[in-house]
């Protein structure tokens, strides 16, 4: 019977001491589980802030005056204030630039590069059956330009191909 007692009290020790050492193992899983965790939070936290400072400036590059694109010495962002529209032949948007004084004349318009606005409206008097919307005249804009070759036509009536600025996008700073 003694013996019983001391195989019994061995099989329980090593029976507790397994326990023991599975609830340690199932301790540290979890305690890896939470690590993992709390590093994929931080990790998404800094994607956030990253995704947030790039629209920060993406914003900022769109919304600063006269600065110009590092992507090529022809293209401008310029902050400048709607002066009219002139037919000859063509037609151009006149805009004055508001830091250098500096009046461009722009030609080869595409109304769906402007964000919605509506820059000319219907005038059958006009050659072109449109003018400018009064609306915007003498109002600030933020004009990306880029200068690029465009066609004219030449004072024989021959077509001539020449650099010219070109809105690429318009927006009202205002």
């Amino acid at each position: 019977m003694q013996y019983f007692i001391v195989i019994l009290g061995i099989s329980l020790l090593l029976h507790s001491c397994g326990q023991n050492a599975i609830k340690q193992k199932e301790l540290e899983l979890r305690e890896r589980e939470i690590a993992l965790k709390e590093k994929e939070i931080k990790l998404k936290e800094k994607d956030t802030v990253i995704a947030a400072k790039i629209t920060l400036t993406d914003t900022n590059k769109r919304t600063i005056p006269n600065q110009i694109k590092k992507s090529s010495p022809n293209a401008k962002v310029m902050t400048m204030i709607f002066k009219g529209y002139e037919e000859g032949d063509n037609m151009y948007l006149i805009f004055n630039d508001t830091e250098t004084g500096k009046e461009y004349s722009f030609q080869e318009i595409d109304e769906k590069k402007f964000n919605g606005i509506k820059i000319f409206v219907e005038d059958k008097t006009s050659e072109f059956e449109v003018k400018a919307n009064p609306k915007y005249i003498n109002r600030k804009f933020i004009v990306e330009a880029i200068n690029k070759t465009v066609l004219i036509n030449g004072p024989e009536g021959e077509t001539l191909k020449t650099k010219a600025w070109v809105i690429t996008d318009l927006k009202l700073a205002e």
